[in-house]
Order: structure tokens, then sequence, then C-alpha cells
């Protein structure tokens, strides 16, 4: 039937205890009386009369909705009032199709108040006009509340949220749910089978998710569930019932990929056309950004298929503090020092020690007060003197009176002598040559320093170096495996976890210029991992972090001018007890002596490594750190380039050959880089005509091999044949696999994110596995599947780091191959034939394009995926399909 004034005959006249009678079903009451849940099978018919109790029969769309959606909800956002108005009919709907009429009150729904609906309410109305909320042909009675005021973009609230209502506790957030996972509200009954009960929404939350962009339609499955139906009554009281849209409105839809198409509903509320797919999003997939974080550290995320960014990983590369930190330690006679955290997040030295007191607490100070008399004076807690006590005479009849003679170390216990009449303190011990005992010996204030021997019995701790296997020479900025190795020489066993071996230095308390954020803190820099009995040995295994010389950063920018340097770095790493502190002898502390330099140094070695031999070997010293010397020292030679005598007769005719040179031969690089080469140049003038030899452009047998290749190589042709090298350090040609399906990946040893070449080594692992099951079964129809990983740091991933890499992740070396080569081949070109992007953007980290490959016999490619998302089975499945 048509809907108005003939629904009056189904009215059961209803007080302001609706709401509360069905609240109250929920309690427990008998079952006779659970409210209809508002069943409709039949086509949704409008209600366009509805009578407010009190108000008489009032027109729904033109007087009834507005005046609710102003009064409800009145100043929120567009958005949020359309999600107003489409609940505001559905619970009008729910309450004619079961009670025949409506409250106007808190009860129901508020129809009057002194506001008056504008423009915008009539808008809400009329643009949702005739849509209801219904679950499974059943009319949805949608409660909504005030709600708490959300204080954050998630819009849900949080402790301390202004819930000046006190409804928020009837909000339900269903944001992802559907079915019987829904969470209903207390303010209908609550049961699984009750379909008219969909949750609640929030007035306040509503407006939150509006201002961040949410439609309506999202916004009522925020509360009601993602299954809510959004049904269209028909009646003569619905404008444009026969419309498909709103004239004006515009929507999207996505193409595939990144790219999206749209269209608008026109003047006779009817569909235009889609428009042409075009880009859209965020980035492109498998691309990585990185940021800085922490304490000048930096952390990367990565580009999905939807072309958003994903969340950021976890920060990587910190400094131990944070910039601009102080920290204060006590000192001396109760004094203090400080240390800050420096540019690049790392501590400075311990300042001097200041505002010290004249005595340490507790020391004793003897003088003469008469003839063969004393009086002491005690240092207090301030490191203080205190007053001078009683005058008292020497035993001359034989006692021993104890003193402090004032001396250091075994030295400092005496007894008084009455000496030509004074009273004089004399040590009972004399100084002997210093052994490993936990005493000053020599009485030089420092205990067990350049130990001669070691006591029987020994000391509970104390450790003597074995050995200590560290780099002579290393990359700047790059990070190297060091093992120490110390025995146990004291009478108590190493726990793990209570020796730690620290960095020690050339300033106090300064952080260690091989520095590595793989180390426990500031200065530790790992610890014992198991436990170590009396002359057992301990392994402490750990990287250093090699500086970066600025030498090599000029060296890098303009080759041609022969820069060379190097940075001699000399270390010492100390064994110490967490609770007993540093152990002092025999020998448990290793120098190490490093130098930094870039493969292009053909100068000196560190003087202390005797001219390149091995300069850590199984020896030590005590520490005193009498063979320490100092901060790292730089050596730089300038071959030319010199700023200050440029001759500028010579500037074109080395800057035009050089640039064209670059630009044609890496003309696939990045042309930045030929931006900032001649912007040095420009800068610092040509070099000196007697010291720099002109580039000229290499004769075709000078081109390496690959990059003929390449330069030749045109898609989609095979891959080249490229000579590279294996984990074994045997060299090979991608020509092996030519009868071969290759599933290729590209990796690099230190990458830090765990989406990025750790899921790539797996996804690889996985289909290896795989294939060597079908392999074992003779179900791999006479195919073959060769697996191949291309390091993106060739000069960090030597063949070695890449087999132990491998190994780490279950490599079976007969059918996967990691390699390296030459730089430019392996993080320029190489890539660049998948469409990969690798660029340096930090110590020890690469952004670059996430991707897996798959070549068919031939070294053609078949496929390849983004982000690592590609199911091993689905390789498998490629290679085996006719």
């Amino acid at each position: 039937m048509m809907p108005g004034v003939k629904f009056i005959r189904s009215i059961v006249v209803i007080s302001s205890i609706t709401l509360w009678s069905l609240w109250l079903i929920s309690c427990g009451v008998s079952p006779e009386l659970e409210p209809e849940y508002g069943l409709q099978q039949s086509s949704l018919q409008a209600y366009c009369k509805a009578e407010v109790l009190g108000k008489g029969i009032k027109d729904v769309e033109s007087d009834y909705l507005p005046r609710v959606v102003r009064c409800e909800n009145g100043g929120a956002p567009l958005e949020a009032l359309k999600a107003q108005a489409v609940a505001a009919r559905s619970y009008l709907y729910y309450k004619l199709n079961t009670s025949g009429s409506i409250a106007d009150g808190t009860s129901d729904q508020v129809y009057t108040c002194s506001a008056q609906p504008g423009a915008i309410h009539h808008q809400a109305v009329q643009e949702t006009a005739g849509q209801v909320l219904r679950y499974k042909n059943t009319q949805v009675a949608a409660f909504y509340v005030a709600g708490a005021m959300p204080s954050t973009a998630s819009c849900k609230p949080v402790a301390g949220d202004n819930d000046w209502s006190n409804t928020e506790k009837y909000v339900t957030y269903n944001w992802g749910k559907s079915g019987s996972s829904l969470t209903q509200t207390s303010l209908g009954w609550v049961d699984s089978g009750n379909d008219a009960n969909r949750g609640c929404k929030s007035q306040n939350g509503a407006a939150c998710l509006a201002n961040n962009g949410w439609s309506y339609q999202d916004i009522l499955k925020f509360y009601y569930g993602m299954d809510i139906i959004m049904d269209n009554a028909q009646g003569d009281c619905i404008s444009n019932s026969n419309c498909a849209c709103t004239a004006g409105k515009e929507e999207s839809q996505s193409c595939g990929g990144c790219t999206v198409r749209t269209r608008i509903c026109g003047a006779s509320c009817q569909w235009n056309d889609w428009s042409e797919c075009s880009e859209n999003g965020a980035c492109s997939p498998g691309v990585m950004e990185s940021r800085a974080c922490g304490h000048c550290g930096t952390q990367a995320r990565a580009c999905d298929n939807a072309c958003q960014w994903g969340e950021w990983d976890g920060c990587t590369n910190e400094g131990p503090c944070a910039l601009g930190q102080q920290q204060h330690q006590d000192c001396g006679n109760c004094g203090s020092r400080t240390r800050l955290c420096g540019g690049n997040c790392s501590w400075t030295g311990w300042s001097n020690c200041n505002n010290q007191g004249s005595c340490l607490p507790g020391d004793v100070s003897l003088s003469s007060c008469a003839s063969c008399s004393y009086e002491l004076r005690t240092c207090n807690a301030t490191c203080q003197w205190g007053p001078a006590g009683n005058c008292n005479v020497v035993h001359s009849n034989g006692g021993i009176t104890p003193c402090n003679t004032g001396l250091p170390g075994v030295c400092n216990t005496g007894h008084l002598k009455c000496t030509n009449g004074q009273a004089t303190c004399e040590p009972i011990k004399s100084s002997i040559p210093e052994i490993c005992d936990t005493l000053d010996n020599n009485c030089d204030g420092e205990v067990d320093n350049n130990t001669t021997g070691i006591s029987t019995p020994p000391p509970m701790w104390a450790a003597e170096l074995i050995q200590a296997d560290a780099p002579t020479r290393v990359e700047p900025n790059s990070v190297t495996q060091v093992t120490i190795r110390f025995q146990n020489m004291g009478s108590k066993p190493w726990k793990a976890g209570k020796i730690e071996l620290i960095s020690r230095g050339p300033m106090a308390g300064a952080t260690s210029y091989l520095w590595d954020s793989s180390w426990k803190e500031d200065q530790v820099v790992t610890t014992l991992n198991q436990d170590t009995n009396p002359t057992q040995t301990a392994t402490f295994v750990f990287y250093i972090h090699a500086p970066l010389d600025p030498s090599q950063a000029l060296a890098a920018i303009c080759p041609e001018c022969n820069y060379t340097g190097a940075l001699f770095v000399e270390e010492q790493f100390v064994l110490r007890h967490i609770m007993h502190g540093e152990l002092r002898c025999p020998t448990p502390v290793a120098n190490v002596y490093v130098t930094v330099a870039n493969e292009d140094y053909n100068g000196p070695i560190n003087p202390r490594s005797n001219d390149g031999a091995n300069p850590n070997p199984g020896t030590g010293g005590s520490t005193d750190g009498g063979e320490f010397e100092g901060p790292p020292q730089t050596i730089i030679t300038n071959s030319g380039c010199s700023t200050g005598s440029r001759s500028k007769s010579n500037l074109h005719l080395f800057l035009l050959p050089a640039l064209l040179f670059f630009v044609l031969r890496r003309r696939r690089r990045n042309i930045f880089l030929t931006g900032v080469l001649c912007a040095f140049l420009l800068s610092t003038g040509a070099c000196k005509q007697t010291e720099v030899i002109q580039p000229t452009a290499p004769t075709p047998e000078k081109v390496p091999d690959w990059q003929k290749m390449y330069d030749e190589w045109e898609h989609p042709s095979p891959i080249p044949p490229f000579r590279l090298v294996d984990q074994e350090a045997q060299q090979f040609s991608l020509s092996r696999y030519e009868s071969d399906f290759v599933m290729v990946g590209f990796v690099f040893s230190r990458c830090p994110m765990p989406k990025a070449c750790p899921l790539t080594m797996k996804k690889t692992r996985q289909t290896q596995d795989l294939w060597a099951k079908l392999v074992k079964e003779g179900r791999t129809q006479g195919k073959t599947l060769k697996f191949l990983s291309f390091t993106f740091d060739p000069d960090f991933d030597t063949p070695e780091v890449l087999k132990q890499y491998g190994l780490s992740h279950g490599a079976d070396f007969s059918r996967w191959t990691l390699a390296t080569g030459p730089a430019e081949l392996m993080n320029s070109a190489l890539p660049s034939l998948f469409s990969v992007m690798a660029l340096p953007v930090g110590p020890g980290n690469i952004r670059h394009t996430v991707k897996i490959g798959l070549l068919k016999p031939g070294l053609t490619l078949q496929n390849e995926w983004g982000d690592n998302k590609v199911d091993p089975q689905e390789i498998i499945d490629l290679v085996l399909a006719k």
C-alpha cells in the first residue's frame, strides 16, 4: 500500500519508555517479551508521513528528518549530517514498522528544538532521500548517541576524552566486522538472532570521521558493520525515485595497479561514461624511501602494490646518545665531570674533574704536635678535613701504633715511630715489582699495571689475551667482524652475561671511533655468551664500523684530482665484570690498529701495523694504556686540484672532454652525478698542468666487457652473459644458465628491513625446497630451475660474506648462487635490466626496489613480482607449465 495516513490503523501508541523497554529485554525478561524485528520481505516502500506523538502527522522528507538532523547533530560536517539523516530515517522506519508512531525527545529522536534546519540539513536529507539501513531483509534500528569527544585521528576515544553525556558506553565500533562477529549495542536486545540491532553510532565520532575525509557510507559502516545494506525506499515523496545517482556526484574505480577512472552523475541523475584510466596513488610500487629517526639513525618504508606507503621500519644505524644530551659523573675528591653528545650522536670525552675537595672521605692526616707526639684529622663526607684530635704520645714501650703513610698501594699501611723527636709514619711493606694479585705492589698508585707475573693462588678475576683477529685495513664507512679470545686466568668461573667487552678509546668516556649500532651500549661492545671456567678460553665476536674520512669523500667526487688519504685508528677493548669492574691483569686488553682507506689508497698503513703485517696478533698489554697514543691521525696527499693555485688556462680543455665522456659512457646512470662533478670543478678550478694528466676517451679495448654488453643490450633481448663471481670466489658467466629457468632476486647482506632482502631470501629458500622435493620425486618434467641472488653492495658483500649470508638462509649452493662483481655492474647496470633501482641512503643502507624475477631458458624474462608478493608455488607452476 502507499504509505500515508492509512498506516495509522496499525499504530500502537508508546510512551517515552519505549527505548528503555527494548533495553530491559536484554536483561533476561521472559522470551515472550522479545520485540519484533521489523521483518519486511516485500519491496521497500517509503514512509512519506509519520505520526510524531504530541505533534501530529508530519511530512518525513521535507519536515521531520531535516528537523531531527538539525536538533540531533546540527553543527557537524555534511558527510556526518548525511550519516545522521540515514540513521534517523532508519530508526523512524523501524519504529513505524513496530509501533506505528515515534516520540519527540531523547527516548526516540528529538524533533522539536529551538534551532531551525538550514540549507545544509535539507541538503543532507535530500542527498540521501529514501536511504535506510537494512540487514537480511530486516529494518535496522539504527541507534545513535552523542558519545565522547575523540581526541585522536582514529576517532575512537581514549582515556581522558570528554564523555559529558555518559553515552560512550553504548557506542559500537564495527569497522571490519560483519555477521555474528559484529558488536551489538546494549540499547537493544543483544542476541545474534536480533538482526535489527547492528550497533550504535557516535554523533561526535561521526563528525570526527567526516573531518578526516570519511564518506557518510563508510561512517555508517564504521559503527553498523561492513555488511550493512543501504536500501532505497520508493515512493512519491522520494524525489528522483528513478535516478541512478545524485546530480554532480563523482565516483572513482580502480583499473588495476595504481590507475583509476572516474565518472560524474549528470543533470538527468544518470551516470556519465567512465573516464580514461589515469595514475593515482602516493608512490610507485617497490620504491623505498628513508628518513632520519632516533639518535641520528634512519628508517625506511616501501611502496606497496596499491601505491600507498607501508609502515616505517624500525630505526637503524642510531648513535649511542641523543644530540645535545649531557651526562654527569662523580670523580676524584667529591668532584664531578661531564660529557656531551656531539653532532653525530656520539659521546665526546669526559671533562676535567671539577669542584674537588681537599681529601677523600675516610683519609687520615697525621701531624706532630709535641716532641714524639701526634694529632690526627679525618676527612669527612664532603671531602674536607675535620678538626684535629688530641695530642697523643708515640708508644715508647715497644707498642705499635698503626698509621696511614699517605703513600699508595701496599706502602700505605704503616706504624708510628719517634725519630729525632718527631712522630713519623713509616710503611710496613716496601715496594716490589708488580704482580697480578689485585694489589698495588710497586706503590705507583695503579693496581696490577705492567705486571711481571701472577700470584699463587691467582686472584678471582684475571684474563690473558690469546688472539685478536681484526682487519688491518678497511673501507671508509664499512662494517667488519672482529674476534677476540681471552683465557680465564682467575680462580672464579666467568658466567654468561656477567663479563663484558668494553671499548676504551683515547678520550675517556667518548664514543669509540669504531662504534657500531650492534653494540650493547655506548661503550659495551658485547657480552660473554657462555660460561667459562678457569683456564678455559672465551671468544668475543663483534662488529666495528669504520669512520668516514673526509679525504675519501673528496676522492669520490673528483677521482681525477688524485686525492688519497688514510685514517689511522687505535682502539682498546677491555674485559669488565659487571659487578667487580675492569679486569686488570695479566693482559685483559686487546689493542686494535686499523687503517681506514679506500681501495685506491697506496700510501703507508698504520705505523703500528709493521708495514702491513697483521697489526692485531695474539698479544696485548696491561690496561694502563701506555702504548695508546690518542685520536686517529689522518694522512692526506694532494697531487692536484689545489684551490690555492688554479690554472684557468686549461679549464675548458679538461672540463669538456671529461663531461662528454662521463655523460656518453654513463648515459644510463643518474645525470645528477654529472652536475656534481661539474659544480666541483667550477668551484675548485682545473688542476695544475704539471700535476694532472688530461683525461681522454678510452679506446674500445679499455671498456670492460660487461660495459659493452650493457651498452648493446635492448629490451626485450636476452640478459647479456655477464661474467660474475660466486660465493666460492669463482668466476662464472650467466651463459651457464642458457638452458635453465632461473629465479632471480636482488639483495644485500646488511639489509635492515625484514620485508625486503630477508623476505626475498626466504621466498627463494621456500621455492628451492619445493623444487628439491619435486626432483626427489621425479616430477620436474625434465626441466631445471636454478636460483640466483645478485648483491647491490659488492664493496661489502665479498664472496666470503655472501657465502655466510647464503648459509644463514639455507642456500643449497648446488642450485643457488649468490653473485657479486664490479660495483657499477652490480648496483646500476644489472639492476636496470630488471627495472630495479638502487641508491645508497646512509651508512650500510641502500634504498632499492624489491623485486623477484623468473628467467626462462634463453635468459629472457618470463615474469616478475614486486614487493616480494609471489607465492613459491606460483613460480613452480610457471616452470612446469607447458
